[in-house]
């Protein structure tokens, strides 16, 4: 089905969830206590309007992201998506004044022959003359790198209220796009039906995936935060092997293993 169609009916079910566990927390205080909710009535205008503009500019993120699956395998986009390690470590020095080490510069430095690898060394990578895939995967990762600016949201409107924010954002503008770019539209609904489950079991994952990342957001360091992303390859590969058959070359598979150094072994090893 279409992914214009997919996201804003996954992102309405998200949002209905996070709105039931708001209502949920206001209700029953005792349930906040790690401080996930804020009370609404302290709420500034001005914060909420920011945490939409930040959530509209992140999903673009998601946007480019689904292109690039189109053009290229999935285990290649999600690992170029998650190479972008860099741009966090930027915002997290710069603008949450967090230290950066020597390990992080030679994660990223190992990250980035890694990216290489992933393009079968190609040489033409160095002069940005890559795959249409590898293309909209970097756009993607441009994007979506700043939802490392989160924190300055997430922690004047909390995690549940940012997080409602995001999905129903989300929701918004695919569903805009949807409807200005698509005109069978009772043809593409017809179509969702047969993968309500699917689309069911997306929604739900989805809800876990963005409050556990918001709260992590909201608990930890951004370094440390970013660094852990790097496993995400390793279940995306996984995946991409095992139900979608893709298969790659030697070389490929060395650049996996190189990111995944690069991101945990190394910046761990200290």
């Amino acid at each position: 089905m279409d992914f214009l169609l997919l996201s804003p009916i996954k992102s309405l079910i998200t949002s209905l969830l996070f709105l039931i566990l708001l209502v949920i927390i206001t209700h029953i205080p005792a349930l906040n206590v790690v401080e996930a909710s804020y009370d609404i009535k302290s709420l500034n205008l001005k914060e909420v309007a920011f945490a939409f503009l930040l959530c509209g500019i992140s999903f673009w993120g998601l946007f480019f992201f689904n292109l690039s699956l189109k053009h290229t395998v999935s285990g290649v986009t999600i690992t170029v998506t998650g190479a972008g390690t860099v741009i966090s470590f930027l915002i997290a020095i710069f603008v949450f004044n967090e230290k950066f080490s020597g390990y992080n510069l030679l994660s990223s430095i190992i990250g980035l022959f890694g990216l290489w690898c992933l393009e079968k060394l190609n040489p033409a990578f160095f002069k940005l003359k890559l795959s249409k895939g590898m293309l909209f995967a970097l756009l993607s990762m441009l994007f979506w790198r700043m939802s490392s600016l989160y924190p300055l949201s997430i922690n004047k409107v909390g995690v549940l209220q940012f997080s409602f924010i995001l999905e129903l954002t989300v929701c918004l503008i695919s569903l805009g796009i949807f409807l200005i770019s698509k005109s069978n539209y009772n043809e593409c609904l017809v179509k969702a039906k047969s993968y309500r489950k699917i689309i069911a079991a997306i929604a739900i994952t989805n809800f876990l995936g963005v409050l556990g990342g918001n709260m992590a957001l909201k608990f930890t360091s951004l370094i440390s935060f970013t660094i852990f992303g790097i496993i995400a390859p390793v279940i995306t590969f996984t995946i991409s092997l095992v139900f979608y058959k893709e298969r790659y070359t030697l070389i490929q598979y060395v650049g996996i293993l190189v990111l995944i150094f690069g991101g945990i072994v190394v910046n761990y090893f200290k």
